[in-house]
């Protein structure tokens, strides 16, 4: 199988992947959602499962059993290695199955693996002999501008949406810088009156009546910040993220709860709620009970 026959099928799968997902997530909500990680309509853990699968399990192609068995594994490994890793870089959890039983880490399940390994042995023996004649009948320079396009544009994406993640993540940090300093003077502000108090100064009403005002206005500018991320039209642009993952969408919530101080936390729910209203939550074809698959 030659390396261009490969991408052409890494980019057919990755697409009929992003196809599925939309088409199962409109079926069960009624409501369009642009599936994946990329804003494109790629999902690349399809395509890098079932090309993954077709090197791979080749050989065990007239043995069901253990193409089954071969496919679950591989695909949960993908699975998995694919959220540790979007964990590790954007320090968020994308999908969560911790409420499944048998899961690992909450990035794999026993349920959803057995499923992968179902979907693997029908593609194999059903869709990819079609994707394989497909791809035979083509022009050799119509795969190569197919696939120049296509790699092309799935770069450019992904660089957009990365550098989209990142900057979220930095404002998110200098809002919880700002959140720090403001923080530390109002607790400095609290001791001064405090330490007034407590030594029955001359004119105490007028000190504290000061040191209100100063906590007071110390508190909008904590608003003033957290009012200003939420704005950022990074922030903004994140809501698709959000809603084809609703657990990213938790955490992220609950992220930016703990960086700006639970006193936020109505605030930040009914701000998350109006900006980032996500469909009912459903299993995806490859994902967990609340939790949407990824990718």
């Amino acid at each position: 199988m030659s390396m261009l026959t490969l991408l052409l099928m890494f980019a057919i799968y990755g697409v009929m992947g992003w196809m599925t997902e939309v088409i199962f997530f409109t079926l069960k909500t009624g409501k369009f959602v642009n599936r994946g990680f990329l804003n494109g309509p790629i999902c690349p853990l399809y395509g890098f499962g079932v090309v993954g699968v077709v090197i791979i399990m080749s050989p065990l192609e007239d043995n069901t059993i253990l193409l089954f068995i071969g496919s679950m594994l591989f695909c949960t490994l993908i699975e998995f290695i694919t959220g540790v890793i979007l964990k590790k870089l954007f320090h968020d959890t994308w999908w969560d199955y911790s409420n499944e039983p048998f899961n690992i880490g909450g990035y794999v399940c026993l349920r959803f693996s057995i499923m992968w390994g179902l979907a693997c042995v029908a593609v194999i023996r059903v869709l990819h002999p079609v994707v394989i004649d497909v791809i035979e009948i083509m022009p050799v320079w119509c795969e190569i501008v197919i696939v120049c396009v296509f790699y092309v544009y799935a770069a450019a994406d992904l660089v957009v949406t990365v550098r989209g993640i990142n900057r979220v993540n930095r404002r998110l940090g200098e809002m919880a810088e700002m959140m720090k300093r403001v923080s530390d003077t109002t607790g400095y502000y609290i001791y001064e009156a405090a330490k007034a108090v407590d030594e029955k100064s001359e004119g105490i009403k007028e000190d504290l009546d000061e040191k209100v005002d100063e906590i007071k206005a110390k508190g909008e500018v904590r608003t003033d910040a957290f009012v200003a991320f939420m704005s950022d039209p990074a922030v903004s642009k994140y809501r698709r993220l959000m809603r084809a993952f609703p657990d990213l969408r938790e955490n992220f919530k609950e992220r930016i709860i703990r960086e700006a101080g639970e006193s936020f936390r109505d605030q930040i729910e009914e701000l998350f709620e109006n900006k980032f209203k996500t469909p009912s939550k459903v299993s995806s074809v490859g994902g967990s009970s609340s939790k949407q698959h990824k990718q």
